[in-house]
């Protein structure tokens, strides 16, 4: 079931999504929103989400007002009483929503219409029964455009081709960046230490005039030691998240595992090139045409992150991961 057309006083809430990268993919739909004139508030639960809709730029000026909700109970509550106060004709649940109390804190939000997706392996334990417009999740489809697809339930006739891909920039600066981490939980996403070193090694020998960059994050204590004192490369580590948007951006070519930094890069315009085991680029791939997706042939890959509730829990039987 869809709505009209949804009229100029219509009040818009969308729950941005869990995760830097996600939140970097939904951008193209909020800015065709923007572009459209439609008037919306976000609302997020990380703080890292929050953070970034505020302080990086293409952020700036997509919403009218921004909501947290923080982690904390009380707080928590606070939050989502100050929410209700603006009496939401529409919230839209941001893809990917696979855990039940994303299902629960749009339901506690207020909203008359509730937008949200519907998984193949839907059961009543992710209390989607709470949302009260489901839109099946496509399979092969990349985020963005589910993410679309449930803008368009809540009303709207927005076309995919009407959303704007991450393109490619030419950068003065002579700056290769490489991520060979990503967040703990996805550790099984991890390219090995020792081909990222022979693969920076052979980089370092066919681009002598280029700055070599590696980014680590609180996650990654092991790959910073690895890689810490090795000759001819910038180590970046501890950096805000506004800081790390600059060093990234300035970045011609960025070389990273699956992770929030590949979308940060091909979102600043580098070129990217990603490196795929397990996890799906079907789904998760950076928006972009230019990003150069490298991954085996291993015909039981992708088996996590795909288009289910369930397929969240990487339990692969191969130790070494032989698709990375």
């Amino acid at each position: 079931m869809a709505l009209q057309q949804p009229d100029k006083n219509s009040k818009l809430l969308i729950l941005m999504p869990y995760g830097i990268g996600n939140l970097i993919i939904l951008y193209p739909v909020l800015k065709r929103l923007k572009e459209m004139n439609v008037v919306f508030d976000v609302a997020s639960y990380l703080k890292s989400v929050d953070i970034i809709a505020e302080q990086w730029e293409p952020f700036k000026g997509l919403y009218r007002k921004k909501f947290f909700i923080p982690n904390d109970p009380k707080k928590a509550i606070k939050a989502i009483l100050e929410i209700r106060k603006e009496s939401y004709d529409i919230s839209i649940l941001s893809f990917p929503s696979a855990r039940p109390h994303y299902n629960l804190l749009q339901f506690l939000c207020g909203a008359k219409k509730r937008v949200a997706a519907k998984y193949p392996d839907d059961s009543s334990g992710s209390l989607s029964f709470l949302a009260n417009i489901k839109v099946p999740v496509e399979i092969a489809l990349h985020d963005t455009f589910q993410n679309l697809r449930l803008v368009n339930a809540a009303g709207f006739s927005i076309p995919q081709s009407e959303l704007q891909y991450f393109t490619a920039t030419k950068k003065t600066a002579k700056k290769i960046g490489f991520h060979v981490g990503c967040k703990k939980a996805d550790s099984y996403r991890r390219w090995p230490l020792a081909s990222w070193e022979k693969l920076i090694g052979m980089i370092k020998e066919k681009a002598p005039t280029h700055e070599l960059v590696l980014f680590f994050g609180p996650d990654e204590s092991e790959e910073l030691q690895y890689f810490e004192k090795m000759e001819g490369v910038t180590i970046k580590k501890g950096l805000s998240l506004q800081k790390l948007y600059d060093e990234i951006a300035r970045c011609s070519l960025f070389v990273s595992n699956d992770s929030g930094l590949m979308h940060i890069a091909a979102f600043t315009g580098a070129h990217s090139v990603s490196l795929w085991g397990p996890s799906d680029f079907r789904r998760t791939g950076p928006f972009s045409k230019e990003a150069v997706i490298v991954h085996t042939a291993h015909p039981c890959r992708p088996c996590t992150h795909s288009y289910y509730r369930k397929s969240h829990k990487f339990n692969c039987p191969d130790k070494n991961i032989e698709c990375l």
